[in-house]
């Protein structure tokens, strides 16, 4: 098993995956709306992970399996979703879901792999 797929766990080290949340619209990173977007999502998911507001998307990092990270993330997002939809049902109405139905996960680079020599 790749130890990048599953957190870095197998082989001691420690690899931090990344999940990139687009948002429709940058409102609702704005101001105090922004801030309980970031609350909802990082209640709906597991206490290590680190939730960060970017101009037009949100970053979900932790040290879980990126699988797991995937799975969990999604879910998470449709709970804030309906939790803002449920808090704010104007904006939502006006502006549509808070994301776009999208999630990009970041895997960490794989090291550079040698040069093949030829054998004489």
């Amino acid at each position: 098993m790749d130890s990048a797929v599953h957190g870095g766990h197998l082989s001691g080290e420690v690899t931090i995956v990344k999940i990139v949340i687009p948002v429709r619209y940058s409102a609702w990173l704005c101001g105090e709306l922004g801030k309980d977007l970031c609350k909802q999502l990082k209640d709906a998911l597991s206490p290590g992970s680190e939730v960060t507001r970017l101009p037009r998307s949100l970053l979900v990092e932790s040290d879980e399996g990126a699988g797991q990270l995937l799975e969990a993330t999604a879910r998470a997002v449709q709970k804030m979703d309906d939790a803002m939809r449920a808090r704010y049902p104007v904006f939502w109405h006006e502006m549509g879901p808070v994301w776009t139905g999208t999630l990009e996960a970041i895997f960490p680079a794989e090291p550079p792999m040698p040069a093949k020599t030829a054998v004489a």
